[in-house]
C-alpha cells in the first residue's frame, strides 16, 4: 500500500505542476511540458515496476482493495500538507 500511495503522489503532484502549462492552443511550452511529464513518467514507472515484482502473486481484486485506501491516504497528505503548510 505504500507503494501505491507514493506511485498516487507522484501522478498527483506532476499533474499538480504541470497543468498550468498544459492548456490549449498548445505552443512549445506544451510540448516541452509533455515530454518532461512523460520522461519522468517513464521512469517512476521503471522504478515502481521493479518495487512491485515481489507482489505478482497477490490476486487483482487485493490489489485493486490495496490501492483505494492509499489513494485515500495520498489525499490526506496533500489535504494535512495544505492544512499545516498554507
Amino acid at each position: 500500500m505504500f507503494y501505491q500511495s507514493l506511485l498516487f503522489t507522484v501522478i498527483v503532484i506532476m499533474n499538480y505542476y504541470l497543468d498550468p502549462y498544459l492548456t490549449p492552443p498548445f505552443t512549445i511550452v506544451d510540448a516541452t511540458a509533455i515530454l518532461v511529464s512523460l520522461s519522468a513518467l517513464f521512469v517512476v514507472m521503471l522504478v515502481v515496476v521493479k518495487l512491485y515484482r515481489p507482489f505478482k502473486g497477490l490476486r487483482y481484486q487485493t490489489k485493486f482493495l490495496l490501492s483505494v485506501p492509499a489513494f485515500l491516504l495520498t489525499i490526506a497528505y496533500f489535504v494535512l500538507g495544505a492544512w499545516l503548510f498554507f
